[in-house]
């Protein structure tokens, strides 16, 4: 017989009584001598979470024990203990915030918290009769810390990599997410500000954003096209801290350049091959100085599409006669926007020309 309404704490009795078959007979009862009903914990729970703002903490996470209230008269009894020896000493107690519930805020990272929760009776001497209880060890992690520098290669094959200084602890997620190719607001928030991987994997799942992969100083990505904004996540256990973002061109740079003499004395043929998927190119040159990118102001340009580049065998230049060496760049353009809006990307190649 077990009887499991019996709420902790009470004296109970029981009485006893043989029934016939019929139910027309029973015997005299019996009455057990009365005992006291001591329950404990049926199991007993510890998450680790992010501290609100307004809750100072060591740690910047707080400790939630919580487990299923247990009707009757005993005292919850909630004690800490810990390896470190700057906590060394007796048992720490601590006290309910709801029932079921206890909330520890002074924790450090690295740390081997134990706790044990049990509940305490009294007899009728008032003599304490404490349950068996149940313990959960906890350890906190240290906060993550964002990646503050990161930078970005395409190879001409259009395979991207992203590099970034390694944070001290964890690994980075790199996510992905097309852009416009200018910058904006961080996409996973303000950078540095702390979220639960819980919340990390709603706001990737919200932005549809893509898990390029994982990794502690670079990752590729064989995917990307276009502009795509990178954003590197630094996560530790249940800890994830967004990092600085990076715009991207996820286009890969012209190859075989090459110049060649034109037909006039004055004329010189650049010609070169176009990165997968890019059917247009910008010509730069400068005489004494390298082009300082596609929009640079000091220099000459041109446009040319993939289909001229094959028939005329390149793009023909005027060199200016300043007896000065000649700089030529190459640089891939792409359509962005509703409207296509050619924009020439800066990942080029250039070469230089000596005059003869």
């Amino acid at each position: 017989f077990e009887d499991a309404g019996a709420p902790g704490g009470a004296l109970v009795s029981y009485e006893i009584v043989a029934v016939s078959a019929s139910g027309r007979r029973s015997s005299p009862p019996i009455t057990t001598a009365p005992i006291q009903v001591l329950r404990g914990l049926a199991t007993l729970r510890a998450d680790v979470v992010v501290a609100p703002p307004d809750v100072r903490s060591a740690s910047g996470q707080r400790v939630v024990l919580s487990w299923p209230p247990v009707p009757g008269s005993g005292e919850v009894v909630i004690e800490r203990t810990t390896d470190s020896d700057a906590d060394a000493g007796p048992a720490r107690r601590l006290q309910l915030s709801a029932p079921g519930e206890c909330i520890d805020d002074d924790c450090r990272p690295g740390v081997n918290y134990r706790y044990w929760v049990y509940l305490a009776y009294r007899d009728d001497a008032s003599r304490p009769l404490p349950t068996e209880g149940r313990s959960v060890t906890v350890v906190l992690t240290a906060r993550p810390r964002g990646v503050t520098e990161i930078w970005a290669n395409t190879d001409p094959a259009g395979v991207t990599t992203v590099s970034f200084r390694s944070p001290p602890d964890g690994q980075v997620r790199l996510y992905a997410t097309p852009a416009d190719g200018s910058d904006g607001p961080d996409p996973f928030g303000p950078v540095d500000a702390e979220l639960a991987l819980a919340e990390l994997d709603a706001v990737a799942l919200r932005l549809a954003a893509r898990l390029v992969g994982t990794g502690r100083r670079r990752i590729q990505d064989p995917s990307g096209r276009g502009a795509v904004r990178y954003s590197p996540v630094t996560v530790v256990g249940e800890r994830a801290v967004p990092g600085a973002s990076l715009v991207h061109w996820a286009i890969g740079r012209p190859s075989e350049l090459q110049v060649r003499p034109g037909v006039a004395a004055d004329e010189l043929v650049v010609s070169f091959t176009l990165p997968p998927g890019v059917t247009e190119a910008k010509v730069v040159w400068r005489s004494g100085a390298e082009p300082t990118g596609p929009e640079d102001p000091a220099a000459s340009v041109g446009r040319i599409t993939n289909t001229k580049l094959e028939i005329h065998g390149g793009y023909t230049l005027r060199v200016p006669r300043d007896g000065r060496s000649l700089f030529v760049a190459v640089y891939p353009i792409v359509r962005r926007g509703p409207s296509g809006t050619p924009v020439a990307v800066p990942q080029g190649v250039s070469t230089v020309v000596r005059e003869q």
